[in-house]
């Protein structure tokens, strides 16, 4: 069924969300919480301390801009980078909300500045007070529509061992992240298993003929750690 108001967004939010609007299936959800969550882990709470002192004497480069890919993995990015430089400056706490918006529309080019300037700047806009998750929110709906799901599964399915691409632990990480953001995470045992499938034939034959391990008995980390072994020390 579909879910109405802020409080199905987030529990412990003290402000409504009034643009956000009623949640539209689960992938909808979980974009949308993920996005809220991150918002509030990095400049939800007012710093503690004041920014590093070298700050001042180094230029913090500006954050990359988001020109509107439907692309969810580039927008998360797009959107951390952006948090990320706020926290690095101390611009947090809900006292700098207009603050970020402005510097949202700093990092927005093509059809994304477009889009914001239409509906949060613009003088005959439908909603005159927004905030920025409502915004950055507003953003991701208006632009992000593959499934981000099950794109993650696709890809999770897809996934092999690839020396170019970090070998062992690229792959490890990459098996983490991608599990992180399907739908249904992969039981530990289909983890283990799908691990030893991506290595190469050689790693698998090492690690379960002659190393005695398997994904019914053996941790995914220890299967982690005796891979990363074995890449060492053919090298």
């Amino acid at each position: 069924s579909t879910m109405h108001g802020p409080s199905t967004i987030r529990v412990d939010t003290l402000k409504d969300l009034a643009f956000v609007g009623p949640i539209v299936g689960p992938r909808d959800r979980i974009g949308v919480q993920r996005i809220l969550n991150m918002i509030q882990e990095l400049v939800g709470d007012a710093p503690t301390s004041d920014p590093p002192a070298y700050l001042k004497m180094a230029k913090l480069p500006a954050p990359k801009t988001y020109e509107g890919k439907d692309d969810p993995d580039q927008f998360e990015v797009w959107l951390r980078g952006l948090l990320e430089y706020f926290n690095t400056l101390c611009i947090m706490g809900p006292q700098y909300d207009a603050d970020w918006l402005h510097m949202l529309s700093t990092s927005l080019s093509g059809n994304a500045a477009t889009w914001f300037y239409n509906t949060i700047q613009s003088p005959s806009r439908d909603k005159h007070d927004w905030l920025f998750e409502e915004a950055v929110v507003g953003l991701f709906r208006h632009f992000v529509h593959r499934d981000t799901h099950l794109q993650a599964e696709q890809q999770f399915a897809a996934l092999r061992f690839d020396a170019s691409k970090g070998g062992v632990t690229g792959l490890y990480e990459r098996m983490l992240y991608l599990a992180d953001k399907m739908w249904e995470r992969p039981t530990e045992f289909q983890m283990r298993k799908k691990f030893l499938d991506a290595l190469p034939e050689q790693y698998e034959n090492i690690l379960t003929l002659y190393k005695g391990m398997s994904p019914q008995y053996t941790t995914l980390y220890t299967l982690y750690q005796s891979a990363l072994e074995l890449q060492q020390n053919m090298r």
